[in-house]
């Protein structure tokens, strides 16, 4: 019930969309808010099983994956493969230098979340700009550890 009232609270003021208005896991509560049609509803950052997947699409508007949560990219990649079929848009949750490289290979890509937590241990991190990330051209993800930050943080 709360979600639904945050729903219609936050669907007046225009906002894009209410992440996980539920508890995890609860599919049905999810599909139950997406029904008042409110505001789209976007979940699944926490899914952990490429099983979960179909009670996923059957309930939310928008996708989130999170690739650690998946268990690497390619669980990532197979669930935005079938997220594809059913046409969701799919955004990411953290791990933003892995993210955005997903989000540059699959047709549906929404939004990058952006959290520069872990941009001092790497040379090579992505900074927007302007709302924007660019990809690196260099091999693989594009980054090296900051050897001096390693460093500073080992632990005996």
């Amino acid at each position: 019930a709360e979600g639904i009232r945050m729903a219609h609270v936050l669907g007046d003021l225009h906002y894009g969309w209410l992440e996980e208005p539920v508890r995890e896991g609860d599919f049905a509560g999810l599909a139950h808010v997406r029904a008042t049609r409110a505001l789209p509803i976007a979940g699944g950052e926490r899914i952990s099983r490429l099983q979960l997947l179909p009670e996923l699409a059957a309930s939310v508007d928008h996708a989130i994956l999170d690739v650690s949560h998946l268990g690497g990219i390619t669980q990532w990649m197979k669930a935005a493969a079938f997220l594809d079929v059913h046409n969701l848009p799919i955004s990411t949750h953290s791990y933003c230098v892995i993210s955005a490289q997903l989000l540059g290979a699959v047709r549906t890509a929404a939004w990058l979340e952006h959290m520069d937590w872990w941009d001092p241990l790497f040379q090579g991190a992505l900074v927007p700009e302007q709302g924007v990330v660019t990809l690196p051209e260099t091999p693989g993800l594009g980054l090296s550890l900051h050897e001096d930050t390693v460093r500073r943080y080992l632990v005996d």
